[in-house]
């Protein structure tokens, strides 16, 4: 079965960790199926993954790889799952209104904002193009509800990815609190995460879902992994059915055995090609 994988990207400035890019895969498509702008990283961490990441990080101030998923990065993964009914194949990207890594919400605000006073970052230093954001069909906003009339910089961060945002005219939505903020997906309190869950759900059923393209959302029933490059009878391929994640050798004549296992990392198969980006409803259109 495949599971999302996270990957990150970090810096190492001013005695400091960044998280500068992450984002969740599922499967192995560069497809967007959304993107979240959240407050700044938080305890999700590479060093229990891949010990090297973290010692690359030390030695050359720079890394990038797959890193442990924290109590947020999995309720986003249980939201697109949701939203794209158990099988989404594709990316989520997750963007922050500033980079530097680090737990507590109160003391990553009051650094960021000692940080930009003293110039040694920029307040634009997360923001993305309009044409970055228009790659997404939508994006959930949850960079939580702190406010402090001293946090100008906050303040200011915030405005700028707001009007980026409607520049670039992504559907934007989120847990409003009617004071221009906007809830974190993940409460701190492990028994509201269901309600908060289900909250975001309705949210995009009814209020973005409907304005998304169709050809967007839609996620069709089987996806075609390797191919033996042979045509007619000789034809054989190994696909996915992506409502439970098994897999299935497939040919004229045979019929499918599903297992629980990735055929297509099988050695016996590494030399097919790879059709990942082909994906069909009915197993007889692979013959078509």
């Amino acid at each position: 079965m495949d599971y999302p994988r996270v990957f990150g990207r970090f810096i190492f400035r001013f005695g400091l960790v960044f998280r500068t890019s992450a984002y969740i895969q599922w499967g192995h498509s560069s497809r967007s199926l959304g993107s979240v702008l959240m407050l700044n990283p938080g305890s999700a961490q590479f060093a229990q993954t891949d010990p090297n990441l973290d010692t690359q990080l030390k030695k050359y101030g720079a890394a990038m790889g797959q890193i442990k998923a924290d109590p947020t990065l999995d309720q986003l993964i249980r939201f697109v799952e949701r939203i794209y009914m158990g099988h989404p194949i594709g990316t989520l990207q997750i963007y922050n209104l500033f980079h530097l890594q680090e737990t507590r919400a109160e003391d990553a605000i009051n650094h960021f904002e000692q940080l930009v006073n003293e110039n040694k970052i920029m307040l634009t230093e997360s923001l993305v193009t309009k044409d970055e954001l228009q790659r997404h069909p939508w994006m959930l906003i949850g960079w939580g509800i702190h406010s402090q009339t001293s946090w100008h910089n906050l303040h200011e961060a915030k405005k700028l990815w707001q009007q980026q945002i409607a520049d670039s005219g992504i559907l934007a939505f989120g847990k409003h609190n009617g004071k221009g903020d906007y809830y974190h997906p993940c409460p701190q309190i492990q028994s509201k995460r269901d309600t908060m869950l289900n909250t975001l759900e309705t949210i995009f059923e009814t209020e973005v879902k409907p304005l998304i393209p169709f050809e967007e959302l839609i996620q069709h029933r089987y996806t075609v992994m390797k191919w033996n490059g042979k045509n007619g009878l000789d034809a054989q391929y190994i696909i996915r059915d992506n409502t439970n994640r098994t897999q299935s050798l497939i040919a004229k004549g045979l019929n499918p055995v599903w297992f629980h296992l990735n055929l297509d990392s099988d050695p016996a198969v590494s030399q097919w090609l790879s059709k990942q980006n082909r994906s069909i409803d009915e197993l007889q259109q692979i013959f078509s």
